[in-house]
Protein backbone atom coordinates (compact mmCIF):
# COMPACT_ATOMS: atom_id res chain seq x y z
CA UNK A 1 0.00 0.00 0.00
CA UNK A 2 0.89 3.59 0.56
CA UNK A 3 2.23 3.54 3.33
CA UNK A 4 4.60 0.76 2.69
CA UNK A 5 5.74 2.57 -0.40
CA UNK A 6 6.60 5.79 2.11
CA UNK A 7 8.07 3.72 4.34
CA UNK A 8 10.57 1.69 1.92
CA UNK A 9 11.39 5.29 0.54
CA UNK A 10 12.34 6.95 3.55
CA UNK A 11 14.53 4.28 5.00
CA UNK A 12 16.15 4.02 1.29
CA UNK A 13 16.86 7.75 2.18
CA UNK A 14 18.11 7.08 5.65
CA UNK A 15 20.50 4.48 4.04
CA UNK A 16 21.68 6.74 1.43
CA UNK A 17 22.66 9.29 3.89
CA UNK A 18 25.00 6.61 6.00
CA UNK A 19 22.33 7.20 9.04
CA UNK A 20 22.35 3.85 10.93
CA UNK A 21 19.31 4.55 13.00
CA UNK A 22 15.76 5.44 11.96
CA UNK A 23 13.54 6.42 15.43
CA UNK A 24 9.81 7.92 15.29
CA UNK A 25 7.02 8.33 17.88
CA UNK A 26 3.66 6.32 16.85
CA UNK A 27 0.88 7.77 16.51
CA UNK A 28 -0.37 3.77 16.80
CA UNK A 29 1.26 1.27 18.77
CA UNK A 30 -0.03 -0.99 15.60
CA UNK A 31 1.34 0.55 12.69
CA UNK A 32 5.66 0.58 12.81
CA UNK A 33 6.61 -3.06 14.01
CA UNK A 34 5.71 -4.32 10.71
CA UNK A 35 8.53 -1.93 9.19
CA UNK A 36 11.00 -2.87 11.63
CA UNK A 37 11.02 -0.86 14.42
CA UNK A 38 10.38 -1.63 17.77
CA UNK A 39 9.16 -0.24 20.92
CA UNK A 40 12.61 1.07 22.45
CA UNK A 41 11.90 3.55 25.45
CA UNK A 42 8.42 4.32 27.26
CA UNK A 43 7.47 7.73 29.14
CA UNK A 44 5.43 8.12 32.46
CA UNK A 45 2.95 10.47 33.76
CA UNK A 46 2.71 11.09 37.32
CA UNK A 47 0.42 12.75 40.21
CA UNK A 48 1.11 13.49 43.91
CA UNK A 49 -1.26 15.71 46.13
CA UNK A 50 0.91 17.48 48.02
CA UNK A 51 -0.01 16.97 51.05
CA UNK A 52 1.94 13.93 51.02
CA UNK A 53 4.76 15.03 48.95
CA UNK A 54 7.15 15.10 52.06
CA UNK A 55 10.78 13.62 52.19
CA UNK A 56 11.13 10.47 54.06
CA UNK A 57 15.15 12.21 54.83
CA UNK A 58 15.32 15.74 55.17
CA UNK A 59 16.86 17.70 52.36
CA UNK A 60 18.78 20.53 52.79
CA UNK A 61 20.28 22.00 48.96
CA UNK A 62 23.90 22.81 49.01
CA UNK A 63 22.95 24.93 45.48
CA UNK A 64 20.40 27.69 45.24
CA UNK A 65 16.62 27.51 43.37
CA UNK A 66 15.83 29.92 41.62
CA UNK A 67 12.96 31.59 39.36
CA UNK A 68 14.77 32.88 36.11
CA UNK A 69 13.12 35.72 33.80
CA UNK A 70 12.37 34.50 30.21
CA UNK A 71 15.19 36.00 28.43
CA UNK A 72 18.02 34.50 31.16
CA UNK A 73 15.85 30.90 30.97
CA UNK A 74 16.43 31.52 26.95
CA UNK A 75 20.27 31.47 28.08
CA UNK A 76 20.01 28.88 30.69
CA UNK A 77 17.93 25.99 29.68
CA UNK A 78 19.25 24.66 26.42
CA UNK A 79 22.51 24.88 27.61
CA UNK A 80 21.63 22.34 31.02
CA UNK A 81 19.68 20.35 28.15
CA UNK A 82 22.80 19.78 26.20
CA UNK A 83 24.49 18.59 29.20
CA UNK A 84 22.14 16.15 29.75
CA UNK A 85 22.15 14.42 26.51
CA UNK A 86 25.53 14.18 27.35
CA UNK A 87 24.48 11.40 30.43
CA UNK A 88 20.83 10.18 29.13
CA UNK A 89 20.92 7.71 27.34
CA UNK A 90 17.66 7.72 24.28
CA UNK A 91 18.14 12.19 25.05
CA UNK A 92 18.16 13.67 20.98
CA UNK A 93 19.40 17.25 20.34
CA UNK A 94 16.78 20.13 20.39
CA UNK A 95 17.88 22.67 17.57
CA UNK A 96 18.21 26.59 17.89
CA UNK A 97 14.93 26.51 15.83
CA UNK A 98 13.09 24.25 18.33
CA UNK A 99 14.22 26.47 21.56
CA UNK A 100 12.77 29.18 19.74
CA UNK A 101 9.49 27.67 18.96
CA UNK A 102 9.37 26.54 22.51
CA UNK A 103 10.07 29.47 23.90
CA UNK A 104 7.25 31.78 21.69
CA UNK A 105 4.67 29.83 24.30
CA UNK A 106 1.89 30.43 22.58
CA UNK A 107 -1.57 30.17 24.02
CA UNK A 108 -2.63 27.48 21.63
CA UNK A 109 -0.52 25.37 23.95
CA UNK A 110 -1.56 26.17 27.44
CA UNK A 111 -4.79 24.11 27.10
CA UNK A 112 -6.62 26.77 29.56
CA UNK A 113 -3.40 27.03 32.09
CA UNK A 114 -1.04 29.11 33.10
CA UNK A 115 1.89 31.26 30.95
CA UNK A 116 5.41 28.48 31.32
CA UNK A 117 7.24 29.31 34.28
CA UNK A 118 11.08 28.17 34.48
CA UNK A 119 12.72 26.98 38.02
CA UNK A 120 16.58 26.61 38.00
CA UNK A 121 19.07 24.57 40.54
CA UNK A 122 22.39 26.39 40.31
CA UNK A 123 25.01 24.33 42.15
CA UNK A 124 27.71 26.13 44.94
CA UNK A 125 30.05 25.86 42.00
CA UNK A 126 28.36 28.30 39.86
CA UNK A 127 27.06 25.99 37.58
CA UNK A 128 23.15 25.41 36.56
CA UNK A 129 22.47 21.95 36.84
CA UNK A 130 18.91 21.75 36.61
CA UNK A 131 15.75 22.70 35.54
CA UNK A 132 11.65 22.17 35.68
CA UNK A 133 9.44 24.37 33.43
CA UNK A 134 6.09 24.53 34.33
CA UNK A 135 2.63 25.77 34.55
CA UNK A 136 -0.41 26.52 37.06
CA UNK A 137 -3.49 25.42 36.29
CA UNK A 138 -6.16 27.65 38.37
CA UNK A 139 -9.00 25.73 40.55
CA UNK A 140 -10.63 27.34 43.35
CA UNK A 141 -13.08 25.62 44.90
CA UNK A 142 -15.64 27.62 47.45
CA UNK A 143 -12.99 30.56 48.06
CA UNK A 144 -10.21 27.45 48.23
CA UNK A 145 -7.16 26.92 46.49
CA UNK A 146 -6.95 23.45 44.40
CA UNK A 147 -4.38 24.41 41.77
CA UNK A 148 -2.41 22.24 39.60
CA UNK A 149 1.11 22.68 38.84
CA UNK A 150 1.65 20.92 35.52
CA UNK A 151 5.59 19.94 35.01
CA UNK A 152 6.15 19.98 31.49
CA UNK A 153 10.11 19.56 30.83
CA UNK A 154 12.12 18.29 33.53
CA UNK A 155 16.10 18.13 32.92
CA UNK A 156 18.43 17.41 35.27
CA UNK A 157 22.06 16.95 35.50
CA UNK A 158 22.93 15.87 38.83
CA UNK A 159 20.59 13.80 41.61
CA UNK A 160 21.20 16.72 44.13
CA UNK A 161 19.32 19.19 41.27
CA UNK A 162 16.34 16.81 40.49
CA UNK A 163 15.90 16.56 44.58
CA UNK A 164 16.04 20.10 45.19
CA UNK A 165 13.58 20.92 42.01
CA UNK A 166 11.01 18.42 43.24
CA UNK A 167 10.78 19.70 46.39
CA UNK A 168 10.41 23.72 44.89
CA UNK A 169 7.89 22.07 42.90
CA UNK A 170 6.20 20.42 45.54
CA UNK A 171 6.29 23.45 48.33
CA UNK A 172 4.62 26.20 45.97
CA UNK A 173 2.15 27.84 47.54
CA UNK A 174 -1.43 27.61 46.67
CA UNK A 175 -1.51 24.60 44.40
CA UNK A 176 -2.89 20.85 45.40
CA UNK A 177 -1.72 18.49 43.06
CA UNK A 178 1.35 18.26 41.26
CA UNK A 179 1.55 16.82 37.68
CA UNK A 180 4.56 15.57 35.72
CA UNK A 181 4.23 13.93 32.23
CA UNK A 182 6.91 12.62 29.97
CA UNK A 183 9.21 11.52 33.22
CA UNK A 184 12.12 8.43 32.71
CA UNK A 185 10.40 5.41 34.00
CA UNK A 186 13.03 4.65 36.81
CA UNK A 187 12.14 8.35 37.77
CA UNK A 188 13.63 8.54 41.68
CA UNK A 189 10.49 10.76 43.38
CA UNK A 190 8.57 7.95 45.02
CA UNK A 191 12.09 7.06 46.73
CA UNK A 192 12.19 10.06 48.04
CA UNK A 193 8.94 10.49 49.76
CA UNK A 194 7.60 9.48 52.98
CA UNK A 195 4.48 8.32 51.50
CA UNK A 196 5.21 6.71 48.21
CA UNK A 197 2.24 4.95 47.53
CA UNK A 198 0.59 8.95 46.73
CA UNK A 199 2.64 9.29 43.66
CA UNK A 200 0.45 7.78 41.48
CA UNK A 201 1.77 6.84 37.98
CA UNK A 202 -1.59 7.99 35.91
CA UNK A 203 0.28 6.77 32.57
CA UNK A 204 2.73 4.38 30.88
CA UNK A 205 3.23 4.00 27.71
CA UNK A 206 5.93 3.48 24.77
CA UNK A 207 7.69 6.52 23.65
CA UNK A 208 10.54 5.97 21.25
CA UNK A 209 10.63 3.19 18.51
CA UNK A 210 13.89 2.11 16.90
CA UNK A 211 14.75 0.73 13.90
CA UNK A 212 18.21 -0.44 12.94
CA UNK A 213 18.90 0.53 9.23
CA UNK A 214 23.13 -0.53 9.26
CA UNK A 215 22.99 -2.99 11.81
CA UNK A 216 26.47 -3.61 12.02
CA UNK A 217 27.25 0.41 12.36
CA UNK A 218 24.80 0.82 14.95
CA UNK A 219 25.88 -1.74 17.29
CA UNK A 220 29.30 0.12 17.35
CA UNK A 221 27.74 3.20 17.62
CA UNK A 222 27.24 2.46 21.44
CA UNK A 223 28.93 1.16 23.83
CA UNK A 224 28.29 -1.52 26.41
CA UNK A 225 28.05 -1.59 30.06
CA UNK A 226 30.37 -4.63 30.42
CA UNK A 227 32.59 -6.22 28.35
CA UNK A 228 31.80 -9.05 26.52
CA UNK A 229 30.03 -10.97 23.12
CA UNK A 230 27.21 -12.01 21.31
CA UNK A 231 26.52 -13.75 17.70
CA UNK A 232 22.86 -12.44 16.66
CA UNK A 233 20.76 -13.99 13.50
CA UNK A 234 18.34 -11.24 12.65
CA UNK A 235 15.78 -11.70 10.30
CA UNK A 236 14.53 -8.06 8.57
CA UNK A 237 11.79 -9.11 6.10
CA UNK A 238 10.97 -5.11 5.03
CA UNK A 239 14.71 -4.88 4.15
CA UNK A 240 16.52 -7.65 3.44
CA UNK A 241 19.63 -7.78 2.85
CA UNK A 242 19.81 -6.86 6.55
CA UNK A 243 18.59 -10.35 7.12
CA UNK A 244 22.12 -12.24 8.50
CA UNK A 245 24.19 -13.22 11.41
CA UNK A 246 26.27 -10.73 13.05
CA UNK A 247 28.91 -11.53 15.29
CA UNK A 248 29.32 -8.28 18.35
CA UNK A 249 31.76 -7.53 20.97
CA UNK A 250 31.96 -4.78 22.80
CA UNK A 251 32.08 -2.71 26.08
CA UNK A 252 32.33 0.69 28.08
CA UNK A 253 35.66 1.92 25.39
CA UNK A 254 33.90 0.56 22.35
CA UNK A 255 32.36 -2.37 20.15
CA UNK A 256 32.93 -3.92 16.52
CA UNK A 257 30.64 -5.84 14.75
CA UNK A 258 30.36 -7.45 11.40
CA UNK A 259 28.79 -9.99 9.71
CA UNK A 260 29.40 -13.84 10.42
CA UNK A 261 29.17 -17.47 9.22
CA UNK A 262 29.21 -18.80 12.27
CA UNK A 263 26.31 -20.07 14.49
CA UNK A 264 23.97 -17.75 16.24
CA UNK A 265 23.65 -17.44 20.07
CA UNK A 266 20.32 -15.84 19.81
CA UNK A 267 17.47 -15.14 17.05
CA UNK A 268 15.48 -12.30 16.61
CA UNK A 269 13.78 -10.20 14.22
CA UNK A 270 14.59 -6.70 13.54
CA UNK A 271 12.19 -4.77 15.45
CA UNK A 272 13.08 -6.91 18.48
CA UNK A 273 16.76 -5.57 17.78
CA UNK A 274 15.44 -2.27 17.90
CA UNK A 275 13.26 -2.80 21.15
CA UNK A 276 16.67 -3.81 23.42
CA UNK A 277 18.94 -1.64 21.13
CA UNK A 278 18.91 1.30 23.85
CA UNK A 279 18.76 -0.79 27.33
CA UNK A 280 15.03 -0.38 27.48
CA UNK A 281 13.94 -3.64 27.40
CA UNK A 282 16.43 -7.22 28.37
CA UNK A 283 16.44 -9.74 25.85
CA UNK A 284 15.65 -12.18 28.85
CA UNK A 285 11.85 -9.62 28.53
CA UNK A 286 11.92 -10.76 25.19
CA UNK A 287 12.41 -14.16 25.09
CA UNK A 288 9.66 -14.76 27.51
CA UNK A 289 7.44 -13.04 25.62
CA UNK A 290 8.29 -15.10 23.00
CA UNK A 291 10.07 -12.90 20.62
CA UNK A 292 13.99 -13.66 21.12
CA UNK A 293 15.25 -17.29 20.82
CA UNK A 294 18.35 -18.40 22.75
CA UNK A 295 20.58 -20.62 20.99
CA UNK A 296 23.54 -20.92 23.07
CA UNK A 297 22.81 -21.03 26.50
CA UNK A 298 24.18 -18.08 28.94
CA UNK A 299 23.41 -16.37 25.87
CA UNK A 300 20.46 -13.92 26.92
CA UNK A 301 22.88 -13.05 30.58
CA UNK A 302 25.55 -12.05 28.20
CA UNK A 303 23.14 -9.88 26.03
CA UNK A 304 21.24 -8.34 29.33
CA UNK A 305 24.43 -7.28 30.98
CA UNK A 306 26.11 -5.61 27.59
CA UNK A 307 22.84 -3.65 26.43
CA UNK A 308 21.80 -2.81 30.15
CA UNK A 309 21.44 0.94 30.49
CA UNK A 310 21.72 3.02 33.67
CA UNK A 311 20.19 5.22 33.98
CA UNK A 312 17.16 3.91 31.78
CA UNK A 313 16.59 5.36 28.22
CA UNK A 314 14.68 8.49 28.32
CA UNK A 315 13.80 11.31 25.58
CA UNK A 316 12.86 14.15 26.86
CA UNK A 317 11.97 15.62 23.39
CA UNK A 318 8.86 15.08 21.17
CA UNK A 319 8.87 15.38 17.39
Amino acid sequence: GLLTALMKKQLTHVQERGESLAILLASESAIYGRFGYGLATNSMRIEIDKRHGHFERTFHPKGKVRLPKHLEAREILPDVYERMCGVQPAAINRSAAWWDGWFKDPKSDRDGASHRFYVVYTSTSGTNDGYAAYRIRDNWEGGFPANTLEINDFVTVTPEARTALWRYCLDVDLVQIVKGRNLPVDEPLRWMLREPRHMRITSLGDFLWARLVDIPKALESRRYLVDGSVSLRVEDPFLPDNSGTYGLEGGPDGARCSHSNGEADLELMVQDLGAGYLGGVRFSTLARAGRVHERTPGALARADAMFESDPQPWCATGF
